[in-house]
C-alpha cells in the first residue's frame, strides 16, 4: 500500500506523468525517479507535463496496491494510485470493448433508471447514482484503437476460448485510477 506522504487520506498518494515517449523508452519498473514540470487539471485529473526525468535509483521495490471497493466514497483519495478492487464485480456493458479495450464492471446488474422509475422522478435520479456510484470502467492501458489482439480483462488475448459476455465476474482487478 502507498505510503502516505501528506498525512491526509483525502488526498491522492499518485499523478499522472505526461513525457516524451524517448523518455519513457529509458524508464523501467523498479526505478526511483525525480520529475520536473509543470502540475495543471487536464480531461478531470491531476496532470504533471515532464519536462525532466532524472533517475534516482534501481530495484525500488514498488509499493502494493491500495485496496479499494465499490461505491468509491473519495476518488479523489486515490487518483493516479495504483489500486486493486479485491471485490467480485460483474460484466455490466462491453460495447467500447473491441474499439477501445474498454468494459464497465460493478457490483450487481444494472436497470436503466427509467425502466423502474417515472422519468424525472426522484426515484430515477436516485437509481441513476447508484448505478454511477457502483460501477468503473476498466480499461486495457493501450491508446490505439481497434488494437489487435483485443485483451480480455485476464491480460490474455481475446478469442472464442477466451472471451467475456455479460455479467461474468472479475475479481481483484489491478490498475492505475484515472479519470482520463
Amino acid at each position: 500500500e502507498a505510503v502516505d506522504q501528506d498525512a491526509d487520506p483525502a488526498t491522492s498518494e499518485g499523478i499522472y506523468v505526461e513525457a516524451l515517449p524517448a523518455t519513457v523508452a529509458t524508464l523501467a519498473v523498479g526505478q526511483q525517479v525525480r520529475v520536473e514540470g509543470v502540475v495543471s487539471e487536464q480531461y478531470g485529473r491531476t496532470h504533471l507535463d515532464a519536462l525532466g526525468v532524472a533517475i534516482c535509483a534501481e530495484s525500488v521495490t514498488v509499493p502494493e496496491a491500495t485496496p479499494i471497493t465499490l461505491p468509491l466514497t473519495n476518488p479523489d483519495a486515490t487518483e493516479g494510485m495504483l489500486v486493486t478492487l479485491p471485490q467480485e464485480l460483474s460484466v455490466l456493458e462491453t460495447y467500447r470493448f473491441a474499439q477501445y479495450g474498454e468494459i464497465s464492471i460493478g457490483t450487481e446488474r444494472q436497470f436503466q433508471p427509467t425502466a423502474l422509475a417515472a422519468p424525472g422522478s426522484s426515484e430515477a435520479a436516485a437509481i441513476a447514482a447508484s448505478n454511477a456510484a457502483n460501477r468503473i470502467i476498466l480499461d486495457d492501458a493501450r491508446s490505439a484503437q481497434n488494437a489487435d489482439p483485443a485483451l480480455h480483462p485476464n491480460g490474455q488475448p481475446f478469442t472464442l476460448d477466451n472471451l467475456l459476455r455479460g455479467g461474468d465476474t472479475v475479481a481483484n482487478v489491478i490498475g492505475i485510477l484515472d479519470y482520463g
